[in-house]
């Protein structure tokens, strides 16, 4: 589940800054990407079935982020010597076509902008685990995880890297629980609305995806 403590600010050589929960993703938004290619993958059947962790409760201190919940502070591996990497995962949920978009309530500096559901792998947790559970708790909905579409995209100055990957409903219709606005967006759609920069580097990859996926 996102929650403002959940920030990570993003950084990479064209972008600077990305979302929230994702990371707190500061700065302003590009217009446009240019669009790619991903190889189809097929998905992996059902969704884990396994018990889902709540999210980390407000009042207590968030694992890699510093004591006043906004800065990242450095994770450190089991000698503490160096540092580990967060991984904060999306979801590129696609049905008949077109691809599911979050629009951010909130914090005030990424209110409005756009981004595939998603959020920070807690300790414990795989990566499919982590991204099962916060699209049952931002959307409500259970999904089957697919192909990774996309590059890591740096986050937090190489602290943290996002990893999306394709997705489909399995229950649900999805609820914006924790989002102003969702929209379901076909390959022409995908630049009308203005997407977090951490979050641009995916779409620039999604067009050919869509065009291929059956109507």
């Amino acid at each position: 589940m996102r929650s403002d403590s959940h920030g990570l600010a993003a950084e990479s050589d064209e972008t600077e800054g990305v979302t929230a929960d994702r990371g707190a993703f500061h700065g302003p938004t590009p217009e446009r990407a240019l669009p790619g290619h991903v190889s189809e993958g097929a998905f992996h059947g059902p969704a884990s079935e396994r018990a889902l962790p709540g999210h980390v409760s407000e009042s207590g201190p968030v694992p890699g982020l510093s004591a006043d919940g906004d800065v990242p502070s450095p994770v450190l591996s089991a000698d503490g010597d160096v540092p580990v990497r967060t991984v904060v995962v999306g979801a590129a949920i696609v049905r008949r076509g077109r691809v599911l978009a979050c629009q951010r309530l909130a914090p005030p500096e990424t209110a409005g902008g756009w981004e595939f559901p998603g959020g920070k792998v807690d300790p414990g947790e795989t990566e499919h685990d982590a991204l099962v559970r916060e699209c049952e708790e931002e959307l409500g909905v259970r999904v089957a995880i697919g192909a990774r579409i996309g590059p890591d995209v740096p986050l937090a100055g190489g602290r943290a890297a996002l990893k999306v990957w394709l997705a489909r409903l399995l229950e649900g219709e999805p609820q914006p629980l924790e989002h102003g606005d969702l929209r379901w967006l076909a390959a022409d759609e995908l630049h009308t609305v203005p997407w977090l920069p951490g979050d641009l580097p995916i779409v620039a990859t999604l067009a050919t995806t869509l065009e291929t996926r059956t109507p």
